[in-house]
């Protein structure tokens, strides 16, 4: 049965609950998204701030290579999605012929879409 200590308990539990949730300004906070579509005929990997390993990679570097330097393996015509914080970014992406390197602005909750072209170019749509 319950006694008075063990009701206390559980309403302390339940203010402690409910005020650790409203502490964290209002909730989860909705995450920024950088999407790239490969539009070239090849498949292409891309990364966001690319670690030094990403940069030095070969050119026919393996999926797994790629994934372990923090990049992401993208089919021509497929799209890879980066979630982030609000903040400016390095985007890179190849093919091993082209490569492109633009930066990137992106708000709370925002997505910035870009494609990656046969000219090497990342260009936002």
């Amino acid at each position: 049965m319950f006694n008075r200590r063990a009701l206390l308990v559980m309403a302390v539990c339940a203010v402690l609950t409910s005020s650790t949730a409203f502490a964290g300004g209002g909730g989860t906070k909705k995450d920024s998204t950088i999407s790239v579509r490969n539009d070239t005929g090849a498949v292409s990997a891309a990364a966001v701030d690319p670690t030094p390993a990403f940069l030095a990679l070969p050119p026919n570097a393996t999926q797994a290579q790629i994934e372990a330097a923090g990049g992401k393996v993208i089919n021509p015509g497929a799209t890879a999605d980066f979630k982030v914080s609000a903040g400016t970014y390095r985007l890179v992406a190849s093919n091993g012929l082209v490569a492109g390197d633009t930066s990137v602005t992106v708000g709370k909750g925002q997505t910035k879409r870009y494609a990656f072209t046969n000219a090497g170019a990342l260009v936002a749509y």
